[in-house]
Formats: structure tokens, C-alpha cells, sequence
């Protein structure tokens, strides 16, 4: 979505990168439909933003290991595997 390497993505989000060029800066924001701000923390991202929803599933993927976890296994996976998945996490839910 962005054109930046992935490596380079995965060193801005480790930590190992910090200083992120600002056009790399802005098309990671523009991929994520939030603002280069709050990407860098300098804003808080509103609560009545039209992806509420969008907003809080980032917000789970930046503290939550366990669904990072859960979306790095998902990537790339078939739309048929992630149904399975679904199916089966809705199961042990129940």
C-alpha cells in the first residue's frame, strides 16, 4: 500500500529506526486513514471519528500482543482460512 519495504517498515515499528523520513512518515498515516500526528503521538485521535471502529482495532494491534499475534498469522492467509480461524475462536468463545 505504502511502496516502502517491508524491513524498513518493521524497523520503524521495532524501535530500530527513529528517525522515519517524512514522505514515508506520511504515506504510512495515509495507508492507516489516520493522521502522520497521532502516528508520531503528538495528537490524540478523536472519538467521534467517522472509523471509531477502525481506530480501536488499531489501538488493540499497538498494546495487545496477542492480536498482533493473532494478525500476523492472518496475513496472508486465504479468506477461506481466516473464516476457519473465525469460526473456530467464535467456538471456544462459547
Amino acid at each position: 500500500m505504502t511502496g516502502i519495504p517491508k524491513s524498513a517498515i518493521q524497523r520503524y515499528a521495532t524501535g530500530e529506526t527513529e528517525k522515519i523520513p517524512l514522505d514515508r512518515l506520511e504515506l504510512l498515516a495515509q495507508a492507516l486513514g489516520i493522521s502522520s500526528a497521532y502516528l508520531m503521538g503528538w495528537e490524540e485521535m478523536m472519538d467521534d471519528a467517522p472509523d471509531q471502529e477502525l481506530n480501536n482495532m488499531l489501538e488493540d494491534l499497538r498494546s495487545r500482543e496477542d492480536m498482533r499475534m493473532l494478525f500476523k498469522l492472518a496475513h496472508g492467509a486465504s479468506p477461506e482460512d481466516v473464516r476457519q480461524a473465525v469460526k473456530i475462536i467464535e467456538a471456544l468463545r462459547k
